[in-house]
């Protein structure tokens, strides 16, 4: 079992680690933004895209828990607080 502060300092370093390799988060939610829009045929803003995500791992813990579900969900949760900053 992990304490949660070792969850969440995995959980940034996660996230630190994922940006160095894929770059800005933003251009990468705008752009699923966008696509999630045309599929669903609403506009979905980038904030919602993440927080779709934090769902998905959500379900996925629902099945079994893995703590790839919680850290990764814990991670799209920070990107959806961020992109909603950026919305206002």
């Amino acid at each position: 079992m992990s304490a949660p502060q070792d969850l969440a300092k995995e959980a940034a370093q996660t996230m630190k680690d994922r940006g160095k390799k894929l770059g800005p988060y933003q251009p990468l939610y705008k752009e699923l933004a966008i696509r999630w829009s045309l599929v669903v045929g609403v506009e979905v803003t980038p904030a919602q895209t993440a927080r779709m995500l934090v769902e998905m791992k959500l379900a996925r813990w629902n099945a079994g828990y893995d703590k790839d579900h919680a850290v990764d969900g814990a991670n799209y949760s920070f990107l959806a607080a961020a992109l909603e900053g950026e919305s206002e």
